[in-house]
């Protein structure tokens, strides 16, 4: 185990796990904006050094967002059909929302000095006469709250601001997120979580940051969490010791979703034993899984040039509301689309809550004796 990783007590049986991990020694290198969502749900939250296909996307697309501000032809080059339907829609609502204010895109005009964060931060886009920054984002929709109050703190300082907008578009799922912020709220998150970061009694918890944490395979609470519910699979009576008791029940199930994390990461170990013809490993095997067959939409308008737009569209079946709303946007823009949007019978499920938005605000305290 590696020195920032673990040194731990045995947890209870319920309740927080009274786990330490060590800092990394430079530790300041983690406090960037992108980080503070992670570590207020766990405060030794270390992000992983391998950006990965999706960080490599939203790259793709942040870049294609400040060229299509700018007016470039070549903005979307590279992009889906897709993407570039999503950039144009972001285009839209940007314009809109900054009415006939200067909107602000190169990298210079977007970046800002954040007090207690070293590396700044830096927008997508700004508009400085409304006050407000915009901020894309691919994917699902997750919680921004305190990256968000970040860039709120630094560009208040900036533009000597008493309140600020921020704005998330999120592209694939054609959603816009405002979190406004006054200069106070802003900077008591970005305080609170850097103290909760900086608290030596602060403890690893484990949550929705393990994903993107460079320490969940090494890390302690998580190992504790997993032996745990396993030890529950091993009692005599199984789930029928725990189904009766919420605590023990929510822990089990914390825990079986970090074994499931670990299940999916060992078979990706156990690709490189398949790769190049190798033997493998037992009990297990490759699977190849064919390809969907289709036809293009261009080949299906010519094959079926004789069938009308109508019985077309019966072949296709439903269209999603995002695809739906996304072609509507291309065409009239930020204009309401007509209520024609169906919703199919609803369902329940269990899901793990959200972590806290905030530490606790006794956390403030270990900020000031700094």
């Amino acid at each position: 185990m590696s020195d920032a990783a673990a040194v731990t007590i045995e947890p209870p049986a319920t309740g927080a796990l009274p786990l330490a991990v060590e800092k990394p020694t430079l530790f300041m290198e983690l406090l960037r904006p992108s980080s503070l969502p992670k570590l207020a749900v766990c405060p030794r939250y270390v992000p992983s050094a391998e950006a990965g296909p999706y960080a490599a996307r939203g790259s793709k697309l942040d870049n294609a967002f400040r060229l299509l501000l700018a007016g470039e032809a070549s903005a979307l080059e590279g992009c889906t059909e897709e993407e570039q339907s999503s950039l144009r829609w972001a285009e839209a609502m940007t314009r809109l929302l900054s009415g006939e204010e200067a909107i602000l895109y190169e990298k210079t005009d977007c970046r800002m000095r954040i007090p207690g964060l070293p590396h700044g931060g830096e927008a997508d886009a700004i508009t400085p006469g409304r006050f407000r920054s915009f901020d894309l984002k691919s994917g699902i929709l997750r919680e921004y709250r305190e990256q968000m109050a970040a860039y709120a703190y630094g560009l208040m300082e900036k533009h000597f601001a008493s309140e600020w907008t921020c704005t998330l578009l999120f592209l694939d799922l054609r959603q816009v997120v405002h979190m406004r912020f006054t200069y106070e709220e802003a900077r008591g998150v970005v305080e609170n979580v850097i103290a909760y970061y900086r608290d030596p009694e602060s403890m690893a918890t484990p949550g929705d940051a393990c994903g993107w944490c460079a320490l969940r395979e090494v890390c302690q609470a998580r190992r504790n969490l997993m032996a745990e519910s396993l030890r529950v699979l091993e009692l005599k009576e199984g789930l029928d010791h725990i189904k009766d008791d919420p605590e023990k029940l929510s822990r089990f199930l914390v825990g079986c979703k970090h074994l499931e994390d670990a299940y999916k990461n060992g078979k990706e170990y156990a690709r490189r034993f398949f790769e190049g013809g190798g033997a493998g490993i037992p009990g297990f095997k490759l699977q190849t899984r064919k390809g969907n067959e289709f036809v293009a939409p261009g080949d299906v308008a010519s094959a079926l040039a004789h069938l009308k737009p109508g019985e077309l569209c019966q072949l296709y079946g439903n269209l999603s509301a995002e695809k739906f709303r996304g072609a509507w946007a291309d065409k009239y823009g930020a204009a309401d689309p007509p209520d024609i949007i169906q919703a199919g019978n609803a369902s329940t499920y269990v899901r793990a809550a959200p972590s806290p938005k905030e530490p606790k605000a006794k956390k403030t305290k270990a900020l000031k004796n700094q």
